[in-house]
């Protein structure tokens, strides 16, 4: 018999799904940010697909979960897709989805009065690390140097130019939506 590939595993949303919260584990881990998540492996995900967050953040007590939208949401998916996946005592309860144009004022008013927080990847990067710090486990100036220290000057990319100014001076660049600066900062 034939090993299964991802594709004979996994539906078409279920692909989605996957490549975004894999996309999401591997921001996380470019900010050095520990967590638990879902494996990576496509069988070993779909056991684990609708069973509590996709990722946990156990220091911060933070869960994350990941949702990739192509279409409007239903309000009803709000309450048996979203809300149930989170434990009750956890502190921080973040949905990142691709596409925050796809949920309406109310379905933003449902999460906010269930304490939970709709973001796009940029914003849950920024929200994390902003909690890291105001806990006190990253430390500023060993994350600063541990970008620096990996990459040389020609190669400094605008995310990680744009982390740095975020941990040295707490700007950051919400108006920019991709890297389009990037060819810009290594031609310098």
């Amino acid at each position: 018999m034939v090993n299964p590939t991802p594709l004979n595993i996994l539906s078409t949303n279920d692909a989605k799904g996957h490549y975004f919260e894999t996309r999401i584990q591997r921001l996380l881990t470019e900010y050095n940010i520990s967590f638990t998540g879902n494996p990576l492996d496509p069988k070993a995900w779909k056991k684990n697909v609708a069973k509590g967050p996709d990722i946990k953040i156990p220091s911060l007590n933070l869960e994350i979960e990941c949702k990739a939208v192509y279409s409007d949401v239903w309000l009803s998916s709000l309450y048996y897709h979203y809300m149930p996946r989170f434990t009750s005592n956890t502190k921080h309860k973040l949905v990142v989805t691709n596409d925050l144009t796809k949920f309406s004022s109310k379905h933003k008013e449902t999460l906010r009065n269930a304490h939970i927080k709709l973001l796009n990847p940029i914003y849950l990067i920024q929200y994390i690390l902003k909690l890291l710090f105001k806990s006190g486990e990253a430390n500023t100036i060993s994350s600063v140097n541990h970008i620096i220290s990996n990459c040389n000057c020609i190669t400094f990319s605008f995310k990680q130019f744009e982390y740095v100014l975020l941990l040295l001076f707490g700007l950051n660049f919400d108006w920019i939506k991709n890297d389009s600066m990037n060819h810009i900062l290594e031609a310098n």
